[in-house]
């Protein structure tokens, strides 16, 4: 959290990912918290039949973005705010959410913690400059999850790998200046 999260301007994720994880998206260090503002996409507004999600806690420093693909202003009351992406076949067309998010929410650095896809999506854009990922050997069995990282998209990265603790591993690749 400290590392990452809190260096950041913004955390972007799927509704998918918080639905699953009841993410918060803020940075917790000690007893204390910090907001962070949130980014999530969210195609369909699945969140919204989740009221209860720790994500939408009181903000007053940060803003909840839903990114979904819905091009009529939705009336609302929630803490959170709307943005229209562009979703073909299934993905959202991530350079012009990204180029909004500078050039509208000035967001300059962005933390995406998400699944396998979303992160296929990036890499193969080219749109990661820094990539981390965590092996444990527990393994969670998902039926729903058809995605796996593909790493063969990072050979241009520099790599670095840490022995954390057991037989779990870090991985960190750096894409070369």
């Amino acid at each position: 959290h400290e590392h990452y999260r809190a260096q950041v301007d913004a955390i972007l994720t799927t509704a998918r990912t918080v639905i699953t994880d009841n993410a918060k998206l803020n940075v917790r260090i000690g007893e204390d918290e910090f907001e962070r503002t949130a980014i999530v996409l969210d195609r369909k507004l699945e969140l919204l039949k989740h009221k209860d999600l720790s994500i939408f806690y009181p903000r007053r420093e940060s803003s909840l973005y839903l990114v979904t693909n819905n091009p009529e202003p939705i009336e609302t009351d929630g803490p959170y705010k709307f943005m229209t992406g562009d979703y073909t076949g299934g993905e959202v067309q991530v350079e012009p959410l990204f180029s909004a998010l500078y050039r509208k929410h000035n967001i300059y650095s962005l933390l995406i913690e998400a699944g396998p896809r979303l992160l296929n999506q990036l890499l193969r854009a080219g749109l990661v400059d820094e990539l981390i990922v965590f092996e444990s050997q527990t393994r969670f069995n998902n039926p729903t999850d058809r995605f796996r990282l593909d790493l063969s998209h990072v050979s241009s990265m520099e790599s670095m790998g840490l022995e954390l603790h057991q037989s779990d591993k870090m991985m960190k690749y750096t894409r070369k200046i």
